[in-house]
């Protein structure tokens, strides 16, 4: 799991921006729904969010700083059957804010877009996901 420093930036820029957007936002290990239809009979698209630290190691010897990295993953969940447009957009937003960043402990330096699928389960949804790596020094 990652430090709670990172997580804890992590979760205030996509809270940020899914406010923005008007999304609501499954975060882990928390009580969250599926969407459900709205007045117009669709589904409203959604983001989930994920994080994983890759290592750990020292950055001195005997000292006391640490180089952590790792990846938050960011998911918007598109309405199936209703194109990527819009997901594409919420998608490019997200990674718009982790950018513009000062100089510090936290640095998230790389962003991967995997191709889109259909989420698993009943098939109502199609996943657009955004990978943003991150750097940080724990002193």
């Amino acid at each position: 799991m990652a430090s709670p420093a990172v997580w804890t930036a992590a979760r205030a820029k996509v809270q940020a921006v899914a406010d923005a957007l008007g999304l609501t936002v499954a975060w882990p290990n928390e009580p969250s729904e599926e969407p459900e239809f709205d007045g117009t009979g669709a589904l409203p698209m959604f983001a989930a969010v994920e994080i994983e630290a890759d290592a750990t190691a020292p950055l001195e010897i005997g000292g006391s700083m640490w180089r952590e990295s790792g990846r938050v993953s960011v998911h918007v969940l598109v309405p199936s059957g209703t194109g990527i447009d819009a997901g594409l957009a919420a998608r490019k937003a997200f990674a718009d804010g982790f950018r513009g960043q000062a100089p510090g402990a936290l640095l998230w330096d790389e962003f991967t877009f995997p191709p889109g699928g259909q989420d698993q389960g009943e098939g109502n949804w199609f996943r657009l996901s955004l990978g943003i790596a991150y750097r940080y020094t724990d002193a």
